[in-house]
């Protein structure tokens, strides 16, 4: 094999642990902030169960939309833009 291609299977590779990287840190994302938002949902329920039982649908909305918004700007964005080989050998 040429040397040229040497480097081009090493930036494959590269780019293939990046995703693998990338997927890890997604699945942190998701355990991090469900874990989190059940601790959060718990000590309010246990301070505020009577005021929180009307307002369970409002939460329940601004829980997945943050959660939605977490997901994509830290782990959707950069696991599915692109990556060239260019920016591998940097």
């Amino acid at each position: 094999m040429e040397p040229a291609k040497y480097i081009e299977d090493f930036l494959h590779r590269v780019r293939r642990k990046r995703r693998g990287i990338l997927t890890l840190k997604g699945i942190y994302l998701v355990l991090a902030f469900l874990t989190g938002s059940y601790l959060l949902g718990n000590l309010l329920s246990y301070f505020f169960a009577i005021q929180l039982h009307e307002f369970w649908l409002p939460l329940s909305i601004l829980f997945a939309a943050t959660f939605a918004f977490f997901l994509y700007r830290c782990f959707l964005r950069d696991k599915f833009s692109g990556f060239s080989l260019d920016q591998a050998a940097c």
